[in-house]
């Protein structure tokens, strides 16, 4: 599990510092910055959650209560992977609509 994090947290930073390029408008590059930081939160917190979900579902072999909650676990770390990858095509709609369509 501190293997999946550390990657994860690793692999993410270049995503952060990378130029745009050309010298686009501020309110794109904003909405750049803050589409990879949520997609990359997203990722990493559903991942995480997940991992930790499957050792709890594992370890808790007859405890039905810790069944159902890492069930509820599980199903809420894959939603926020989903979000992960919508929140890319709506910010790339919300750059359009502010005028920095690119």
């Amino acid at each position: 599990m501190f293997v999946a994090l550390i990657v994860l947290l690793a692999g993410s930073a270049p995503a952060f510092a990378q130029d745009a390029g050309g010298g686009g408008d501020a309110i794109q590059q904003t909405l750049t910055n803050v589409r990879n930081y949520l997609a990359a939160l997203s990722f990493s917190v559903g991942g995480i959650g997940f991992v930790a979900s499957l050792l709890v579902k594992g370890y808790a072999s007859i405890n039905e209560n810790a069944h159902a909650y890492a069930a509820m676990g599980m199903k809420g770390s894959l939603w926020c992977i989903v979000a992960g990858v919508i929140v890319t095509p709506i910010l790339s709609i919300a750059a359009g609509l502010a005028g920095g369509a690119g």
